[in-house]
């Protein structure tokens, strides 16, 4: 049984979503909160990353080669990747920080979730990942919780909150990521 609260917050630029999936039945396959939100036209993605990081960098391609410089920018705690370059990626973050960012025509979309700290998360720890292909002019940005196998009546939730916020005038990819860094 999977449900998903949504409260939309009139005076401000939150949408907060409480996700709960219910085991009702024995299985022996796990589950996972596992949330996309695709942005058309998106120009860029901002990553966290930590320096305890199981992945090189941080970062770690699930399908494909990593982008090239400078269409993967390492900026302190976080990568900022260039969507509006081209290509095909599908990078992720093992990051506990739990949020990802998008840039679109002036405003960030700031996509953050609850972390369980018990547990493995799906694709070799990623609690956040990214999808683009700049053919198409799509992009995703995904949060996962942790993946568990659940016993009948035994529940998994988490919290997922989206922001908008215009964003600043920037002049390099490094200026996105601390702009979002600023926000958080």
């Amino acid at each position: 049984k999977v449900s998903r609260l949504i409260k939309v917050q009139p005076d401000a630029n939150r949408i907060s979503i409480r996700q709960r999936i219910e085991r009702t039945a024995e299985s022996d396959i796990p589950v996972v909160l596992w949330n996309i939100s695709q942005i058309s036209g998106a120009d860029t993605v901002v990553l966290p990353t930590d320096k305890e990081s199981a992945f090189d960098h941080g970062i770690k391609a699930l399908m494909f080669d990593l982008p090239p410089a400078p269409q993967l920018s390492a900026c302190g705690a976080s990568h900022v990747y260039a969507a509006n370059a081209g290509g095909e990626h599908k990078l992720g973050s093992d990051s506990k920080r739990g949020w990802i960012a998008a840039r679109k025509a002036g405003w960030l979309l700031v996509e953050r979730a609850t972390m369980e700290d018990v547990g493995t998360h799906p694709d070799g720890g990623c609690t956040v990942e990214m999808y683009s292909n700049g053919g198409l002019g799509y992009t995703e940005i995904e949060t996962l919780s942790v993946e568990k196998s659940l016993h009948a009546g035994e529940s998994l939730q988490n919290t997922l909150t989206l922001e908008c916020f215009p964003a600043p005038a920037t002049t390099n990819a490094c200026d996105t990521a601390n702009a979002v860094m600023t926000l958080l």
